[in-house]
């Protein structure tokens, strides 16, 4: 049985203002040509790159911390 296939893409991308003083960056998450919206990758934890996944999945995702014994 095949199982099915997502295709994760990061796109980096930089923007300069107008008169050149301003300088911005970012990574953009795509899922299948889709962008998932409200995740940059460059500043973002892997955790919450994984959670924004899944939640794009469908999933709700609830971390469990362990406990504190």
């Amino acid at each position: 049985m095949e199982k099915p296939k997502l295709v994760l893409t990061r796109e980096d991308w930089y923007h300069n203002c107008g008169d050149g003083c301003c300088f911005d960056f970012g990574a953009d998450l795509y899922i299948n040509d889709e962008r998932v919206e409200g995740v940059d990758l460059s500043d973002e934890s892997p955790e919450d790159a994984l959670e924004a996944v899944l939640e794009h999945l469908g999933y709700e995702v609830v971390w469990d911390e362990g406990s504190d014994d």
